[in-house]
């Protein structure tokens, strides 16, 4: 008895990645929220990272191709996922700046595991990454719960060097840029009207995925209830630059305008007003 209640912690907790192996593997319980509305949840370096020490990448992503992700929810909350690129590997958690690259709408729906294929833009950069997978989980609908995992990856893309111009990257805390709770419809209520409730919250997926079908992407493009305005311009796709050196970032985050105010801080938040792509 003793020890089946030793493991019921691994099995029934809220929800992780499984796939690719994050940063400490799976030797120990990861399923808890990183943070909440209680507790300032979407402003802290978990949410950037559960763990900040880089490790060796054990996983290795081609450029224009394609990977698989999974992960398992012991409570399958509602709320939805999405999945960030970083050449930061070596920066502190706070000034690490991404990308995004695929939306996971309603990610308890595929939360046994089941392996969800993504598109890897062509135009990444050849150097080691670290991949995070966000979910934000609605189920208290006006607080919000926050889980995050990292793992480090290398990408291979010979003779690419930078990202190209139209690829906006920015730091996911300080200030966040993610709304800290619901009280004013920040976040879709998922146990209202399905219909009026269907959207994400987030940025728009970078570079030429913004407005694609292609990891549905498209759920937080420019024009939806949920997007978050990082100062991406609607700019036609770039080709990747083939020069020599390390990785760069290009193009700085645009605060947006309009806020609100939490005991963490001031919320970063544009709440677009338009029909969802279907």
């Amino acid at each position: 008895m003793i020890c089946l209640l030793v493991l019921i912690p691994f099995v029934w907790g809220h929800g992780r990645l499984m796939t690719p192996i994050s940063r400490v593997g799976h030797q120990r319980y990861e399923n808890d929220p990183t943070g909440s509305s209680g507790n300032g949840g979407n402003n802290n370096d978990a949410w950037v990272c559960r763990h900040g020490a880089a490790t060796v990448p054990s996983t290795t992503l081609q450029a224009g191709g394609s990977t698989t992700l999974s992960w398992h929810f012991g409570a399958k909350h509602v709320g939805d996922c999405d999945v960030y690129l970083s050449y930061d590997f070596n920066r502190p958690r706070s000034t690490m700046r991404w990308f995004k690259i695929a939306n996971f709408f309603d990610c308890r729906s595929q939360s046994n595991q089941e392996p969800q294929r993504i598109t890897l833009p062509n135009w990444l950069p050849n150097g080691q990454a670290v991949l995070r997978w966000g979910w934000y989980a609605l189920h208290q609908v006006q607080s919000i719960e926050f889980y995050s995992q990292c793992a480090d990856v290398r990408i291979t893309n010979s003779g690419v060097s930078s990202l190209p111009s139209n690829v906006v990257t920015y730091p996911l805390i300080t200030p966040p840029i993610f709304p800290l709770a619901s009280q004013n419809g920040e976040y879709p209520n998922r146990f209202g009207n399905a219909a009026s409730n269907s959207w994400m919250v987030g940025p728009p997926c970078a570079g030429d995925l913004a407005n694609s079908r292609t990891n549905q992407c498209y759920r937080t493009a420019s024009g939806t209830r949920g997007y978050i305005d990082v100062g991406q311009s609607a700019s036609p796709p770039s080709t990747p630059t083939s020069t020599t050196g390390n990785p760069i970032t290009t193009t700085t985050r645009i605060e947006t305008t309009t806020t609100s105010q939490s005991s963490s801080g001031v919320i970063s938040f544009t709440s677009v007003t338009g029909a969802q792509p279907e």
